[in-house]
């Protein structure tokens, strides 16, 4: 990856999607979410799981909006 060239790499016709809140937050705010998520038990439901060559199969199901729980993509 250290030879890494988007305008080279990345087929033509691939786009990428980004959410960005706008609030930028630090380690220890990353932190208190999780210990609030483990105290309060909270389960986030997995709609799915991909392996990084199946992201594209992973857009597919965030774009027709039927995942009922997370998306997940894993290396």
């Amino acid at each position: 990856m250290g030879n890494f060239e988007p305008m080279m790499d990345i087929p033509s016709g691939t786009y990428f999607t980004q959410f960005d809140s706008g609030v930028n937050f630090n380690e220890n705010l990353l932190v208190e979410l999780f210990d609030h998520i483990e105290q309060h038990k909270i389960k986030m439901p997995i709609a799915q799981v991909f392996t990084i060559d199946e992201s594209h199969k992973a857009h597919l199901l965030m774009g027709c909006n039927a995942a009922n729980g997370k998306i997940v993509v894993v290396n």
